[in-house]
C-alpha cells in the first residue's frame, strides 16, 4: 500500500497519510468477473458506482490513517 508524506520544508515536521482502502482489491475481481460472464456487466456497474460512492462520502477516518513524525510532538 502507498503512502503520501508531507513536509513542511521550515521546521522538518511531516506527517504521513497512509490510504486504508486498494480499489484494486475490489475492482480487478469484477472486472475479471465481467470479461468471463459478459452478462454480469450491469451488476458490475452497480458495485462500481456503491463503491465509488463509498471513496466519497466515506468518513475519514476509514479512509485514511494518519501518522505524525516522532519529532512533531
Amino acid at each position: 500500500m502507498k503512502k503520501i508524506v508531507f513536509i513542511d520544508k521550515t521546521s522538518g515536521k511531516k506527517i504521513t497519510v497512509r490510504p486504508l482502502f486498494d480499489p484494486h482489491k475490489i475492482f480487478s475481481p469484477l472486472f475479471q468477473k465481467v470479461r468471463k460472464e459478459p452478462g454480469f456487466a450491469p451488476q458490475v456497474q452497480k458495485a462500481l458506482n456503491e463503491a465509488v460512492q463509498q471513496y466519497i462520502y466515506g468518513p475519514a477516518e476509514k479512509l485514511f490513517k494518519l501518522e505524525q513524525d516522532e519529532k512533531n510532538t
